[in-house]
């Protein structure tokens, strides 16, 4: 009987080890999101977003989105204050990466967006779409299916203005 008790303490252990080893890959993810869409963003300042530049990037960050989804099932970014949350999870940065979070999110909220939302597999050409949202040329705020004909099809948009309305309701 004490072998059986100590049998379901190591898989405890185990357990344990386990949600803490996923934490830290999918915080790991996290960052490599958050550092991925600032890169592009800033980019897609100085270059058309049909240039070749972006082509590796987006491959990456296309990688990253599709791996959290494969452990998660799902992918939702949403920026709250001055922090992102990956799927409930307050995205950890250091130090070093403050501004960078700082200025995504300023980015993010003059266009409107308050973050994203996948339930499936994110194809190249769907952040390629996304990231035309916060092209030099575009002037229009994008939608939760994004901005003129370059329409976002499994992910969703979160309307910054909608979050910030929800989050100033809860205070009150």
């Amino acid at each position: 009987m004490a072998e059986n008790l100590q049998i379901q303490s190591a898989g405890e252990e185990n357990l344990d080890q386990f949600g803490r080893e996923h934490n830290e890959k999918l915080q790991a993810l996290a960052r490599t999101i958050v550092s991925g869409l600032y890169m592009l963003i800033r980019s897609v300042k100085m270059y058309d977003p049909e240039n070749q530049i972006f082509d590796k990037p987006l491959a990456q960050l296309e990688d990253t989105i599709n791996q959290v989804i494969r452990r998660d099932g799902k992918l939702d970014l949403i920026g709250i204050k001055q922090s992102f949350y990956l799927n409930g999870m307050l995205v950890k940065v250091d130090m070093a990466a403050l501004d960078n979070v700082r200025e995504l999110l300023e980015e993010m909220r003059a266009k409107d967006v308050g973050g994203f939302t996948l339930l499936k597999p994110v194809q190249n050409a769907e952040l390629r779409n996304f990231v035309w949202i916060y092209a030099k040329e575009q002037q229009d705020d994008a939608d939760e299916d994004g901005v003129g004909g370059r329409k976002l099809v499994s992910m969703k948009l979160a309307k910054y203005s909608k979050l910030k309305e929800k989050i100033e309701n809860e205070k009150d």
